[in-house]
């Protein structure tokens, strides 16, 4: 990517873009690690709040939520945002 400015209006500008990557992409099985992948959703919040009540530790709390989804990269988060959450 190349960019400019345009020195009478002081605004930048992309002069010349390449559409190819040169990277290779990432492995399919570990989308779900990106942090922009990683949501807990306000049902999920609810749920380990109510692991949290009864005294569930969050390692636990994600193998519950791996179980009940199909495998960990159904879950949508880690078990650090699950530490995050409790921390709140």
């Amino acid at each position: 990517m190349t960019s400019h400015i345009n020195v009478y209006t002081e605004r930048w500008y992309v002069s010349n873009h390449n559409f190819q990557h040169n990277h290779e992409f990432l492995n399919g099985c570990y989308i779900g690690m990106l942090p922009i992948h990683r949501k807990i959703n306000n049902a999920d919040a609810l749920q380990i709040s109510n692991f949290r009540t009864v005294g569930v530790r969050p390692p636990h709390m994600h193998v519950s939520f791996a179980n009940s989804s199909g495998g960990y990269e159904n879950v949508g988060f880690v078990s650090k945002d699950i530490y995050n959450e409790v921390a709140r």
